[in-house]
């Protein structure tokens, strides 16, 4: 028995205005989780992104398609620090770290 592939695609989403797009979809996808939370929806993470995100956070959303629907999203952000107050630096962090952890 052949089993047919279904392709993934994972796109990366660094502006805003893309992650808009992505709402409808993100919270339909959230809706169908066996335990949906608030704190991973789009709306929860956009209003934390505009409070926290400033000049040393880079929005970082992967999404990932399966058939052209939405099966995951990574929600993350690059935020640039000084390790040991000396050596840039950029780190990946969860979007809402560390004010909703």
């Amino acid at each position: 028995m052949q089993v047919a592939e279904r392709a993934v695609v994972a796109k990366l989403i660094t502006a805003t205005t893309d992650w808009e797009q992505l709402e409808g979809e993100w919270d339909l996808l959230i809706s169908r989780a066996a335990s949906p939370s608030p704190f991973v929806s789009s709306a929860w993470l956009k209003a934390w992104w505009k409070q926290f995100a400033g000049p040393r956070r880079s929005l970082y959303l992967i999404a990932v398609y399966q058939e052209g629907r939405l099966i995951a999203v990574a929600p993350w952000c690059i935020r640039k620090i000084a390790v040991g107050g000396l050596f840039p630096t950029r780190c990946i962090e969860s979007l809402g770290y560390p004010e909703a952890h």
